[in-house]
């Protein structure tokens, strides 16, 4: 049976310091947040970049470019039908994103 390693954190002891914490907000939580009633949203919002008790104080958002993993349709903020090519960007569009 592997045993596991023993962490021991003093308290006393600084090594670094943390500017923050965050996480990634994908187009399918975006979708989710945005279905829930406003006091729901309102409280959820608060939770998590709140400086209040039980609030979790989150201080960096990442979003990601185009569509993640959780999206519910893949995209980029360029598509081309097969063999299009579009090298000056002209048709770049952020218009996949505010469907969310």
């Amino acid at each position: 049976m592997a045993t596991s390693a023993a962490i021991q954190v003093d308290s006393a002891q600084s090594f670094q310091s943390i500017d923050g914490f965050g996480y990634t907000l994908t187009g399918g939580s975006a979708t989710l947040i945005n279905q829930l009633s406003s006091p729901v949203k309102a409280a959820l919002l608060q939770e998590l970049f709140g400086n209040y008790e039980n609030s979790i104080s989150i201080s960096y958002l990442r979003v990601s470019v185009g569509a993640s993993d959780l999206d519910p349709a893949a995209f980029s903020y360029n598509d081309l039908p097969a063999g299009e090519t579009d090298v000056q960007q002209d048709k770049f569009s952020i218009d996949p994103d505010k469907k969310t």
